[in-house]
């Protein structure tokens, strides 16, 4: 008969080789965070600044109707 095996060597590389995965994780967590609060923040400035519409598009102007005028004419067919 076979004595067991052991598979007690391969514990600390395991530790390490998942540590190492959620470190890379929190990280880019911590990084989109971040980059989402910037975002978040200047859309409260834009919106307190009078554009209802920042958190849709940034510049108010691209939808004057001046600008509307210059997008191609669509027709649409109703059954």
């Amino acid at each position: 008969m076979l004595p067991p095996l052991d598979f007690s060597f391969l514990l600390p590389i395991f530790s390490v080789i998942f540590s190492s995965v959620l470190l890379g994780v929190t990280y880019n967590w911590f990084v989109l965070a971040n980059s989402r609060r910037k975002v978040l923040d200047e859309v409260d400035e834009q919106q307190k600044s009078g554009n209802p519409f920042a958190y849709v598009f940034s510049d108010l102007a691209y939808f004057s109707s001046e600008h509307q005028r210059t997008l191609p004419k669509v027709s649409v067919v109703m059954p």
